[in-house]
Order: C-alpha cells, then structure tokens, then sequence
C-alpha cells in the first residue's frame, strides 16, 4: 500500500474491499486525485488522518470494519471530502466514543450538497445488550448525521432507536427516490415519509415492531404520490 501510495499519485480507483488488508499508511493522503475508494469488510483497525486530504473523492465505502478501534475512525476526518457523491459508512464502532465529540456536527453532511447516495450501517451490534448511554449516543450520531436536502437514495440499516432521526421527513429531503430501513428491532413509530412527494422506491425490512407511520393526507398532500415500487 505504501508503495502504490508513493508512486500512483494519479491513481482515480482503490477498490480493496474483500481483501486481508489490516492498515493504511499516512501517504494514502498522496492519492489527491483519487475519486472512488472502498475499504469495506477489511481487517483495517485504523485510519489515518491523511484521508482527509482526499478532497476529490466522490465514493467512500466504509462498511463492516469488524476490527476497526473505537477510534480508528474520526468522522471529523471526512468533513473536508466536499465532492463525496457516495457515502456508506459503518457507524457500530463509534458509539463508543464520547458523545461530545459530535456536539458540533463535524462530519457537517447537511454541508455537502454533492452527496446523492448515503448508506448508514450499524445492524451488527447486537441492541439487546446496548446499555441507555449507548443507545442515547447513537440517537444522537444520527441525529448528527443530517444529509444536505439533494439526497437521492438513503439507506439505513441497523437503528437501534424506537424513533428514527427528525430530519427524515419530506421538508428535509424533498428530492428523496429511493429509500430502505432494514433491520431495526426497536423502531415503533417513523417520520412522516408518506409525504415524500419524488419518492419512487420503498423498502422496509424487519422492523418487526412498527407500528406507526406520522401521516396527514390531505388533497394537497397525499400519500406516497409517486412511489412505483415496494419492497420488504
């Protein structure tokens, strides 16, 4: 890795996902022009700050880090990655870190105006064992992790709360088409996302404990206008 790092600095694609890799060295902060990069289900336990130099990067896949440190991964790190299109991050190993360290918003998502596919995961924790104080932080990393209004496919899943996060309603995410919630055991009640009025595809999978939807339809505002397609 630090060899292509040194010597590949017009490298556009690193797709290491599925592979052995367990580290990456500061020069990866050297692949400026680098536009995709995966390193979802590796072994890496830790990234380097360097990443957040990578300010042309478009995709960022980070799912299922299995050894990834509690703070390996500092949200903060990706505020800089302005032109992100793709975001899927795994979040399970960061609700360990202190809760105030997301008090001002830093990965600041609702700034990134490029960003049309984010996929949030954290359905390997088990959320039986989770104590309140781990609950309460992962409210509160979602609640952090508001998209910027030009969303197009969101993706959630694993929440462990029984609400999901305010901003998932039509007002914040007007130009929302694709949406999935898989995977959350506790959730009772969503947002009004009966009001999304591009949304076109609907999935939601094991929420086995739903049992409302928010919804005021009235002539102006009916329900689910465009959706074509639901999936479970």
């Amino acid at each position: 890795m630090d060899t292509i790092c040194k010597n590949l600095q017009l490298l556009r694609v690193l797709d290491l996902s599925d592979t052995e890799i367990q580290s990456v060295p500061k020069t990866l902060g050297n692949l400026v022009y680098l536009r995709h990069l995966n390193l979802s289900r590796t072994k890496i336990r830790a990234l380097h700050e360097s990443i957040g130099r990578l300010r042309r990067l478009r995709f960022l896949g980070l799912r299922e880090l299995d050894s990834m440190s509690s703070n390996g991964l500092l949200l903060e790190d990706l505020q800089n990655m302005s032109n992100l299109i793709d975001l899927q991050i795994d979040i399970r190993k960061i609700v360990d870190r202190n809760i105030a360290s997301y008090g001002n918003g830093m990965l600041k998502l609702k700034e990134k105006d490029n960003l049309r596919n984010l996929e949030i995961r954290c359905c390997t924790v088990k959320s039986e064992t989770l104590s309140a104080g781990e609950l309460e932080r992962s409210k509160t990393m979602f609640t952090q992790l508001h998209p910027h209004q030009c969303l197009v496919s969101l993706k959630i899943d694993g929440y462990h709360g029984t609400v999901y996060p305010e901003w998932l309603c039509f007002s914040e995410l007007p130009n929302l088409q694709h949406l999935s919630l898989e995977n959350s055991k506790f959730c009772e009640r969503l947002p009004p996302i009966c009001h999304l009025q591009k949304l076109k595809f609907l999935r939601i999978a094991n929420l086995s404990k739903l049992r409302t939807i928010d919804m005021q339809p009235t002539a102006e505002m009916p329900s689910f206008p465009n959706v074509e397609e639901v999936g479970n």
